[in-house]
């Protein structure tokens, strides 16, 4: 982000922060937020910190991201008063992210980054632990957003999604409800994650997401 960019972000980083925020939490201005964002609604009281001081610029929202990537044209967050978004740390979500959580729970472990164009849609509870990376275009969902029946018998269309510590998804994964990603644990490209991964150190991968290998790692 350049100085203009800067510039410009002004206006909607104090409106950010001052509209969902307590003032003594607002005024240290922990959100930094880019121009392009649009807002849908917003309450105080749903923004938490968890083991973590809220200061300048820590958590970083539409900032960035690859530059050979192309992004969405606008970023978007929208929250429902009912809602709960928790950030444990340091946070860096890039250019053309979108974040709604009309009535869940999202928990974002500290030293988070997501590169452009990640969506997030939560309607029960998403948690992502410490130390993880996202490449570009990953989503995460979970819930349907619509019922299915089968034989007159609704099937539950809202389930957890768990990701662990230091984990890396990489670029345009879909993690669907009732997902589990265990620690140390890589997300090869393109998969699309559909169940519970309990064993930590594996490589991930394919549609739908299988084991491919045990005992591994990666460095960042």
């Amino acid at each position: 982000m350049n100085i203009l960019e800067k510039i410009f972000s002004i206006p909607k980083t104090i409106y950010f922060n001052f509209k969902v925020l307590k003032f003594r939490q607002a005024i240290l201005l922990p959100f930094l937020v880019s121009y392009k964002t649009k807002f849908g609604s917003l309450y105080k009281n749903v923004i938490e910190f968890e083991r973590f001081k809220p200061k300048f610029f820590k958590i970083k929202l539409g900032i960035g991201g690859s530059e050979h990537v192309m992004s969405n044209r606008y970023s978007r967050i929208s929250f429902g008063r009912n809602s709960k978004i928790i950030f444990t740390g340091n946070t860096f979500i890039c250019d053309g992210f979108s974040i709604r959580c009309d009535n869940g729970t999202i928990n974002i472990g500290k030293d988070f980054h997501a590169n452009k164009n990640m969506l997030i849609n939560c309607e029960k509870n998403i948690k992502i632990g410490d130390n993880c990376t996202f490449g570009v275009n990953v989503n995460l969902r979970d819930s349907d957003g619509h019922t299915i029946v089968v034989n007159g018998i609704e099937k539950n269309n809202k389930k957890s999604i768990t990701i662990g510590n230091h984990v890396w998804i990489c670029s345009n994964v879909d993690i669907l409800k009732g997902s589990k990603i265990s620690d140390n644990s890589v997300v090869a490209l393109r998969s699309v994650v559909l169940k519970k991964f309990e064993d930590a150190n594996c490589l991930i991968g394919g549609y739908p997401a299988k084991v491919l290998q045990n005992n591994i790692n990666w460095i960042k």
